[in-house]
This record gives C-alpha cells, structure tokens and sequence, in this order.
C-alpha cells in the first residue's frame, strides 16, 4: 500500500505545483534545471515523439552498456532512485550508478503506460522487464515499474530530470 501512495504522491505534487522556472518540492525548494521555454498545452503532441524518442535513445544505450550515453540524457543536477542503488545526485553520479548496474542487469522490454506533456514538464511511468545476473548466483527475471521525468530545455530539447525506477527485492 505504501508505494501505490508514494506514486500517486509524487503525481500529484508534480501535477499541482508545476511553473514556468521550476517545480515546488515537499521542502518549497525549486527543482531549476535553467529551462525556461514557454509553456505550452497539455499534453501537447508534437512533444511525445521527442520524449519518445528520448527513452528509445536510452533504452538503445543501455542495451549496448553505455552509461556515458544514458547519462548524457539527463540534466546536470537530475536525480535517479533506484531499488538496489543509492540516490544519485548529478550526471556524473547517474553515469557511475549505471555503470555499475549494466554489467548484472540487460533491459528485455520497456513499456511506457502513461506519457503526460504539461508545458515544459513531462512525466512518463511505465514497466520494464530485466535480466539480472549477480555475481555467483543464477540469473532472474525481474519485473519493475519507473517514473521519470522530463523538462524542456532552452534548445526544445528534453532531458530527464527525477528517474524513480523500483523492482521487487531479489531473493539472495
């Protein structure tokens, strides 16, 4: 019941407290990522196929290792969540994270559920399928769910700035 709630927590604060700058957080700070592109209409189309575009990139990235490409799709100052990582703070932390992740772990399929485009945020949930291998031990099927999202860029460009991406505990 907990994670049902923290994701619908997370929808609504992102939903309500939305500007033109940056996104109120919990703590009133501002989530300024220096976008500042007009807003546009809700769930504006010609944004999707960009955004599309965008986890296909890191999808692509991922399946071949390179933790340097999928870093380079997020903002400077993003933040990733994920279930077996610490937080990491920063660009250069995504990238170190990802590299220690991608040697265990292989993407089988991502699957976006709900992209929503309101002005210059966006947010996409969906689920992913991995392969995860830890050392010593027999591979697993894994089934997760990721939140990310997205800010437009001065450039019209989307770079993700919060990933939340959560899988069951893997039995050891």
């Amino acid at each position: 019941m907990a994670r049902p709630m923290l994701f619908l927590s997370i929808v609504c604060v992102l939903g309500a407290c939305s500007t033109e700058k940056g996104v109120a957080t919990d703590t009133g700070r501002s989530m300024d990522t220096g976008a500042t592109a007009a807003p546009v209409a809700m769930n504006d189309d010609a944004a999707r196929p960009q955004i599309e575009a965008l986890r296909n990139a890191w999808v692509d990235a991922a399946g071949r290792d390179d933790a340097a490409a999928v870093a380079n799709l997020y903002a400077e100052h993003a933040i990733f969540v994920g279930t077996e990582t610490a937080v990491a703070n920063g660009r250069a932390a995504i990238q170190a994270a990802l590299a220690q992740s991608f040697p265990v772990t292989s993407l089988t399929k991502v699957e976006s559920r709900d992209l929503v485009v309101n002005g210059a945020l966006a947010y996409d949930y969906g689920e992913f399928t991995q392969q995860v291998t830890p050392p010593n031990a027999p591979a697993t099927t894994v089934n997760g769910h990721y939140l990310v999202v997205l800010r437009r860029q001065d450039d019209g460009s989307w770079k993700i700035v919060r990933h939340v991406s959560t899988t069951p505990p893997i039995a050891r």
